[in-house]
């Protein structure tokens, strides 16, 4: 309860290695991989049950969600990518990226392209999520963390934290646009559109 700043209720969720769980709005249901157990917890967030745990190979960290109704699974261990079909929570694609390494993962808003980060390579591969291919593997520096992209679907934006750097890449080209030094660590982080835009 955030305004009585009390825990209401503890789930044991069975497994250990938990990373950044997400929850789909359209379906209140969370996706919380767990990268030590190869496996991914679903949870209803209404009756905060377990829906459902999916084996996931590679260890599955970083989860988005397609407007199509698919959550994409970054795996830090063999760099792949799994897609689930949130109807019937079972892994229909699994997608060899070529990268390495820790990493996260994010989906277009309009639903066109994910993004899958890797720490070892320093890329970030661009899926096509029609036709679930690599179309573009852009190299960024040291210690790539969170891809966000913009609301318009038109870049991409990851930070470097070793480099202290991020950059941004232009999806029509698929390469990179502009590289900027912001500090020391940069990882995550959040676009917030503003005045409606």
């Amino acid at each position: 309860d955030t305004q009585a700043r009390r825990v209401l209720k503890k789930i044991d969720l069975l497994l250990e290695g938990g990373h950044f769980l997400s929850i789909d709005p359209r379906t209140d249901k969370l996706y919380y991989p767990h990268r030590s157990d190869n496996r991914v917890v679903v949870l209803d967030t209404r009756t905060d049950e377990i829906v459902k745990i999916i084996p996931v190979q590679g260890g599955p960290v970083g989860v988005a969600f397609t407007p199509g109704g698919e959550a994409w699974i970054h795996s830090d261990y063999d760099g792949s990518v799994s897609v689930i079909d949130m109807g019937t929570d079972e892994v229909v694609a699994v997608i060899e990226t070529g990268g390495r390494g820790a990493g996260r993962m994010a989906v277009t808003p309009d639903g066109r392209y994910a993004a899958s980060t890797h720490g070892d390579t320093e890329d970030v591969a661009i899926i096509d999520t029609a036709t679930r291919e690599v179309v573009a593997s852009v190299h960024l520096g040291a210690g790539p963390g969170f891809p966000l992209f913009s609301p318009r679907s038109d870049k991409l934006y990851v930070m470097n934290s070793r480099a202290g750097d991020f950059v941004v890449i232009d999806l029509a080209t698929m390469s990179e646009e502009a590289r900027y030094d912001v500090g020391v660590n940069p990882f995550g982080g959040t676009i917030r559109p503003l005045g409606g835009r």
